[in-house]
């Protein structure tokens, strides 16, 4: 028991920094307004990769080497799918909605990991998991105030996130955090490389912390979700 609440907390401290390199993206973005979000996301993970050359250097042959690749491009393109609609939303309506939001993936992922993972959902987990999603209706407000795109996109990127969570679960029986966010890097760019393509535009100097911010805290963001899945229940550390 000591050691399966030992992994919980891990699992929750490592959550719980994916959630502010996740913030730090979103300001990065908000600093980014000339840009698609289409070129956005593919210059993040341009970055990424170039920003992990070293640690693939050092780490070897181990990190390429996988048996799942199928799982990786499932896992990737409900990611690339959130990417989207998540960075379209923190365009669109103001930071604290963005995270009063997410607070519905939480639900999604329980019900898509007790579905598909068998995982257990106790009754203390599912009063803090109504509580944010209390919050987050609270935020919409439904029949009071009318949903508009950005409120969607952030509630279609949170369901997507929780599908791409459950199969990182899966991943991460075999798979190394390094590998995943090595896959999850080269896999986006293939995904988002032709839509970029149609609206690239250069980036200008003075844009380019803030670009270079996107791919540290892309990284960070989905190396700490890996650590976090690998050792506690999606439910519970999401």
């Amino acid at each position: 028991m000591e050691n399966k609440m030992s992994n919980a907390a891990k699992g929750a401290w490592w959550m719980i920094a994916a959630a502010a390199a996740l913030t730090a993206m979103a300001v990065c973005i908000r600093h980014l307004p000339a840009y698609s979000v289409l070129l956005m996301i593919f210059l993040r993970n341009v970055i990424n990769l170039f920003l992990m050359a070293p640690s693939l250097v050092r780490q070897g042959k181990a990190v390429f080497k996988t048996d799942r690749l199928g799982t990786h491009a499932l896992r990737n393109a409900f990611l690339y799918g959130g990417n989207v609609a998540w960075f379209f939303g923190v365009t669109k309506i103001a930071l604290a909605d963005v995270a009063a939001l997410q607070f519905t993936s939480p639900l999604f992922t329980a019900i898509i990991a007790a579905a598909f993972l068998g995982e257990r959902i106790g009754g203390h987990r599912m009063v803090a998991i109504l509580i944010g999603f209390a919050g987050a209706l609270i935020i919409i407000r439904p029949g009071i105030i009318p949903v508009n795109i950005g409120t969607l996109s952030i509630l279609l990127a949170a369901f997507l996130y929780s599908c791409a969570h459950v199969v990182t679960k899966r991943l991460s029986d075999t798979e190394s955090g390094s590998t995943v966010v090595f896959y999850m890097s080269v896999t986006i760019l293939i995904y988002s490389a032709v839509p970029a393509a149609f609206v690239w535009q250069a980036p200008t100097w003075s844009d380019m912390p803030a670009m270079v911010g996107l791919g540290i805290t892309g990284y960070v963001t989905h190396y700490c979700i890996t650590r976090s899945l690998a050792v506690g229940d999606a439910s519970f550390v999401i």
